[in-house]
């Protein structure tokens, strides 16, 4: 296992400029990514991890030697690069995101990204952190990987942003599986605030079984595949909204919290157990049967502001 660490000079108080990216120069091995943690040096604010497929112009670079090595036995044959920020020609980011959420404030700050189904970094191409708001960024960010590909299958991460709700049980978002026989296993979800609330919020976890009016969804494609190999088979989509009629939602509450709305990005994670030795039990996930969702909805009548999901789960 490898990690490496830098600090970016502050970026460009513009959406969608990149802070930090573990570039793979390798033109035949990819690395596997299994955690990247960003603490907040001064911005806070809102961020994504996505791809990218050219890397850019980097205001500064690191590049990992031996020392980087948790065993100290050898420098990362693949020579993978941190480039950071202030970045003179920016990366060229995918779409969708892979993950959203957010950074308080507040210097010390953290957010953590523990991929218990790794991201494979195809040779030649890049992982990053982006700011999506209009909100300079300076952050201490860490990248761990290992050489060579997982293998972990047909895995994805998606992310989008929900709308902000005025009605009580209303739903935020879906995770809607439209095939007639692939079930997903879900085993992440991500939730967390993009604005401050005036109130505390209560999401919810609960299934659903006829998908509602949409009003924005997120289509995952061959850039939210772990390994970048394809779209999800089953046609998964992200659900981000509801205008006139949210989807029919099962009235048993899987998981439910309350979270205090006046943090900015405060929210949940939800994970399933990691057995060291065994990865992730099927049994242990949120099993979605075909031609049903699963759905994150608010459990008080308050008006809530707009919300960043994260969905990961295989098939």
């Amino acid at each position: 296992m490898y990690a490496v660490a830098g600090r970016n000079a502050a970026t460009a108080a513009t959406s969608g400029h990149v802070a930090a990216a573990l570039w793979n120069p390798s033109g035949n091995e990819a690395i596997s990514v299994y955690q990247i943690r960003c603490s907040v040096v001064v911005g806070g604010g809102l961020l994504s991890v996505a791809r990218t497929s050219a890397r850019g112009t980097a205001g500064s670079t690191v590049t990992p030697d031996l020392d980087n090595h948790f065993g100290q036995r050898a420098a990362p044959s693949s020579a993978p690069l941190l480039d950071l920020a202030a970045y003179s020609v920016q990366p060229t980011v995918a779409a969708p995101d892979m993950f959203e959420g957010g950074l308080g404030a507040n210097a010390g700050g953290s957010v953590v990204y523990n991929l218990v189904l790794p991201i494979t970094v195809p040779p030649n191409t890049g992982l990053c952190i982006y700011q999506n708001s209009g909100v300079a960024h300076t952050l201490e960010t860490t990248f761990l990987w290992e050489p060579g590909s997982a293998g972990v299958g047909d895995v994805f991460y998606a992310a989008g942003q929900a709308d902000g709700l005025g009605a009580a049980e209303a739903a935020w978002c879906s995770l809607w599986n439209p095939s007639s026989d692939i079930a997903l296993h879900v085993f992440y979800i991500g939730f967390c605030t993009r604005s401050t609330e005036a109130v505390e919020y209560g999401p919810q976890i609960v299934r659903s079984t006829a998908r509602g009016s949409q009003s924005g969804t997120t289509t995952p494609d061959a850039d939210n595949h772990v390994e970048g190999r394809a779209a999800p088979v089953s046609g998964a989509v992200l659900d981000i909204g509801y205008i006139s009629g949210d989807p029919t939602m099962d009235a048993s509450v899987l998981y439910s919290w309350d979270v205090n709305g006046r943090s900015n990005a405060s929210g949940i994670i939800w994970e399933v157990p990691v057995d060291d030795e065994n990865g992730i039990d099927l049994e242990d996930c949120i099993i979605v049967p075909p031609g049903t969702g699963l759905t994150i909805r608010k459990n008080t009548a308050s008006a809530t502001t707009s919300k960043q999901v994260t969905f990961g789960w295989f098939e």
